[in-house]
């Protein structure tokens, strides 16, 4: 049966594994709508933003956004109100940053001046699984864990760019 299903919550997320020199998650929030298309087949449309923070030492001033479209195939369990789901999809990572006077190790603010402002736009593709929990008729708890593929600018090789997991609650509409 078609259905409709909003979910707000929480993102844990690398941000961008190429710019930062820590592998610190960063806090932030996580929107999603789902509807039903076919079987176990549903389509989601995914926003993360971040508050705006700093990555010591190269870079303070730092914005963050990343749109989600996925294709995600449910599972059910031996407990009618557990769902197990895989999914796949495109990923939009934008970014930017000012430059502070310090080197970060992988030298990417090599040849910038302090204050100099950087815009990262970039197109990926993720993949990831989770778990959703029905707690009442139509609000239930979900959570996942998902992998974000791209290619870094100045880079022939595309690599792990995010390593990301949300937690949420969602609201289901008939």
């Amino acid at each position: 049966e078609p259905m409709l299903q909003l979910t707000g919550g929480l993102v844990y997320s690398s941000i961008d594994l190429s710019r930062y020199t820590n592998s610190k998650p960063y806090r932030g929030l996580h929107r999603k709508i789902s509807t039903h298309i076919a079987g176990p087949v549903f389509l989601s449309a995914e926003y993360s933003t971040f508050p705006v923070h700093e990555s010591p030492s190269a870079w303070d001033d730092v914005r963050t956004r990343k749109f989600d479209l996925n294709v995600r195939v449910a599972f059910g369990t031996f407990n009618d109100r557990t769902k197990i789901f895989a999914f796949t999809g495109l990923n939009r990572h934008e970014w930017s940053g000012r430059r502070t006077k310090f080197t970060d190790l992988d030298q990417r603010s090599k040849g910038l001046q302090e204050g100099t402002y950087v815009e990262v736009n970039r197109w990926g593709v993720n993949f990831g699984c989770g778990v959703t929990q029905e707690l009442y008729e139509n609000i239930g708890l979900t959570c996942d864990y998902r992998f974000n593929f791209s290619k870094a600018e100045n880079f022939e090789k595309v690599g792990v760019m995010d390593v990301m997991m949300t937690i949420g609650i969602n609201y289901s509409i008939p």
